[in-house]
């Protein structure tokens, strides 16, 4: 972001917002893989083949969920959390946009000061 002019920083800028705007669905968290027993006597599981359970798990306030995902909506999960690190990521680049354009502030109001 070196030499960059303030208005190519704000259509950068502006660009990275539009991409923020279409991330609407996300979700923060991790996918979890487990294997379980269901209980009953005469199932498979009680012989060692556990059945598949997948979670997602996320905390909020210091406070560990954990969220069922049915077999059918993993991929949209796997998804929603890919959305999530796209979000972060691209908010990162939004500040980082914003610092350059601070510093060509207080670049340009040092030279008038002289």
């Amino acid at each position: 972001m070196d030499n960059q002019t303030p208005e190519n920083l704000i259509k950068q800028r502006t660009l990275l917002i539009q991409e923020v705007l279409s991330l609407q669905e996300f979700v923060r968290g991790t996918l979890v893989k487990t294997k379980k027993k269901c209980g009953r006597k005469s199932c498979k599981c009680e012989k060692g083949l556990l059945h598949p359970h997948i979670y997602i798990s996320t905390s909020r306030n210091r406070r560990n969920q954990v969220v069922y995902i049915r077999p059918n909506e993993v991929g949209q999960a796997e998804h929603y959390i890919k959305n999530y690190r796209k979000l972060t990521e691209t908010l990162d680049k939004i500040s980082q946009v914003n610092i350059a354009l601070l510093k060509l502030e207080k670049n340009n109001t040092v030279k008038k000061g002289k």
